[in-house]
Parts: structure tokens; sequence; C-alpha cells
């Protein structure tokens, strides 16, 4: 008779929707029964299994936006009968994500998201002051542009001076966003930068930060490239940061390439499709719920809600049962096979 003891830890990330994240663990303990049903010459044999394969007695499993973890497996000889079959398993709470998006298709610009652009010499790298600028105010007619990454682009364009000092084309964004709770915050910018004169590189922007405690602008990402695409620039900051106003707000600079001149002038331009801070906060404590096992394929039991004490699972929820259909569905040979087992 063999005992196959494991205990194992799960990590579940899921996400209800696009804007919401949790993670749980969940604490396994399996013990099987198995005795050989085709007697060898010297009687029935015992097989001993004690370990996931990759020799794993504990695993981590992670859970994306599939809900769906199928790492675990276990090699058993086809043709053994099952004559017990237990899982323990146990829910460990941990904080949820939650998520939120400020952009300016939910926010309201000139209240919570504020746009402003700026072309010229002596503007780059950034100095300007975020709140006592004369910037231009985006045109409400372009308000749509930036609101939805589809492909629709605000322009900002040099019209000038393309020799040193050159001119750079900037737009400043600000957003003051709900952020009690928060322990992180994320820019999100989709766009272009173009000089197609530049000889040295002519498609990038970068992303600017203000520290409001050191009163100065940081660059915090950039992109580069020989190929005119709109590109995804992302910077995460954790909290406490001094990228937070007093008020609560992030100010955000986007700068392009300078204006150029080989024997043709050629303007400095800058595209921007969408932009948007995710702020992330510490969610409420959450737990693994309705938490399906298949093996192969197999719906073997499901834990109907939140799984908060240890819960056992056994003939009762028809688990050796259910091991047993799949393994005999395989034909008795010597070697063994590999059984999956998937949790989501």
């Amino acid at each position: 008779m063999v005992f196959y003891m494991v205990e194992n830890q799960l990590g579940f990330e899921k996400s209800g929707d696009t804007l919401a994240m949790a993670k749980y663990l969940l604490a396994i303990m399996i013990c099987l029964s198995l005795i050989s049903a085709v007697p060898s010459a010297s009687g029935a044999k015992d097989v001993v299994i004690d370990h996931f394969n990759g020799d794993m007695e504990d695993a981590t499993l992670e859970f994306n936006n599939s809900l769906a973890n199928s790492t675990l497996s276990i090699d058993i000889p086809p043709g053994v009968i099952i004559t017990r079959a237990e899982m323990v398993v146990e829910g460990v709470g941990m904080n949820g994500s939650p998520s939120s998006v400020l952009d300016f298709y939910n926010g309201v610009e000139g209240s919570n998201v504020f746009a402003y652009w700026n072309e010229g010499q002596g503007l780059y790298p950034p100095s300007v002051d975020p709140t006592t600028h004369r910037w231009t105010k985006i045109a409400n007619n372009d308000l749509s542009l930036i609101q939805k990454n589809d492909g629709n682009l605000w322009e900002t364009i040099t019209t000038g001076q393309a020799l040193p000092p050159y001119e750079y084309p900037l737009q400043l964004y600000r957003f003051i966003p709900i952020s009690v709770g928060a322990i992180s915050m994320e820019v999100m910018w989709h766009g272009a930068g173009q000089n197609s004169l530049n000889l040295t590189t002519q498609f990038w922007a970068d992303i600017w930060l203000y520290n409001h405690t050191d009163k100065e602008w940081t660059r915090v990402a950039n992109y580069t490239s020989d190929v005119n695409n709109t590109t995804w620039i992302n910077y995460t900051f954790e909290m406490p940061s001094p990228f937070i106003a007093s008020d609560g707000s992030v100010d955000v600079i986007v700068a392009g390439p300078h204006s150029e001149s080989n024997l043709l002038l050629n303007p400095g331009q800058l595209f921007t499709d969408y932009i948007a801070l995710n702020v992330t906060s510490l969610g409420e404590i959450q737990y693994p719920r309705d938490v399906t096992l298949s093996i192969d394929g197999v719906d073997i039991v499901m834990l109907v809600d939140n799984v908060t004490v240890p819960r056992m699972i056994d003939d009762a929820q028809g688990f050796k049962g259910g091991l047993q259909q799949v393994l005999d569905a395989y034909p008795v040979r010597p070697d063994n096979v590999t059984l999956t087992f998937d949790f989501s």
C-alpha cells in the first residue's frame, strides 16, 4: 500500500476585469493509497510517489487572466487500484490589488486631468514649473484624440529654428487621481516622436515626472527606434513618492525629437495616441473562491464559495472515483502515465 503526500502552496492571481487584480494562496495536502491490480511473479508491489513531477514537494502557481494553472502533474503506473484518496485544502487570505485608470475619457479636463503643449527653444530638458507655466491648453476638438488607444493622434510640431539651440516639441499633462490607499501608480503613454532628417535617432520620445520635493523634472522612461511606429512607454512608482504633489497631482511631460536642418528644414514632431495614470490600491482580504480541480481535462471536484478553513476532499466529493476513472482510461503498460492537475 502506498501513501502519496504532498504539501503544496498555490498562488492565484485573478482579475475579475481589466481594472482589478487579486492574489490568493491555496495550501494543499494530498494522500493517495495505491495497490497494483496486476500481480507480478513476486506478488503485488507497492509504488511510492511523494513529489509532483519536477521534484516539487512545494509549488507556487500563478494565475493570470486565464484563471487556470496546469503546471502540476504526477507520474503514476496504469492499472493500479486507488484504495484511498484524500485532499485537504485551505485558502490563505491575501489583500487584493484593485486598480483604477484615470485618463481623458473618464476624467474631466480642467478638473482632474489637464493637457498642455509647447514648442520652441529652451524647453529641453524640462525646467518649467508645472503650476505656473503659460503653455497652451489643448484645444477642445483635440481632446478626443487622446481619450482612447485608437490610432487617432494629437500632434505637437516645431515651427522654426532648426539649428542649435534646437526647438523641441513637448506636451505637459497633470493628473489628480483618488490616491487614498494607493500603493503604486503607473504612467502609461502610447505615441511616437519623429524627425526623419535626424542622422542619429529618427524616432524617440521620453517621459519626465516632476519631483515635488526637489522641484525638478526627472526623466523616468524613454524609447528609441529606427522604425516609424507608435510605441508604449510605461513607468511605475511606489508610494509614498516625491512625484505626488501636496494636492495629490502627478505632473508628466512627454518630449519628442528636436527640429533638424539638412538642406531642408524638418520639424520635430510628437504624437500622442493615449495617456493615462493607473492607480493600484491595497484592497480587502480575499480568498480562493469556487476552485475547480480537473485531472487530464476531467472535472473532479469544485470547492464552492470562499476556501477559508481547511476542507477535506475525499470519496464524498468523488475524488477517488474521479481519479480512478481518469487513470483507467489509459491501457496497462510497463511505463508510467502522467496525470496533469489543473486548478482554476
